[in-house]
């Protein structure tokens, strides 16, 4: 969410780049799209440009970024753990060029041969009968998947 004085935006553009890898692609491969997919924003696949590292004080840090979006799709391919991170670097202004600009974070993500959903106890039988549930935000439910 941003806000701009009192006016609130839930979506915005800024100048982010975003890299996302894992070193286990045979257990979780990331789905990028092609260059031909995205046509003229091709040049966002698996693009390398020079953006300003503050915390080390290089102006011409190479930033690459295999798939420049903050959201990605995944596919799991077999049981096991990979490790999926992604590193991000944001364009700051002149005059915050001393504040930290690049961040990296990663997520461990289990995948297991077996999809199971808790269903909680006040379900009725006949809204179990689907495949598709709806799961509220913040509730804790157990989710299980490989595909």
């Amino acid at each position: 969410m941003l806000k701009y004085g009192q006016e609130y935006f839930n979506h915005g553009i800024a100048p982010i780049s975003y890299s996302w890898q894992t070193k286990t692609p045979d257990t979780v491969a990331l789905n990028f799209p092609t260059k031909q997919e995205l046509g003229i924003a091709g040049s966002l696949v698996s693009a390398s440009k020079t953006v300003r590292d503050n915390a080390r004080g290089l102006d011409d840090s190479q930033f690459f970024t295999s798939f420049n979006s903050s959201s990605i799709f995944a596919t799991a391919k077999k049981e096991g753990e990979a490790l999926v991170s992604v590193q991000l670097a944001l364009e700051y202004p002149e005059e915050y060029r001393l504040e930290q600009n690049w961040f990296d974070t990663s997520a461990t993500v289990k995948v297991t041969e077996k999809l199971s959903i808790s269903v909680p106890e006040y379900s009725r039988a006949e809204e179990q009968q689907t495949h598709l549930y709806m799961v509220p935000p913040n509730c804790k439910a157990h989710i299980k998947t490989n595909r």
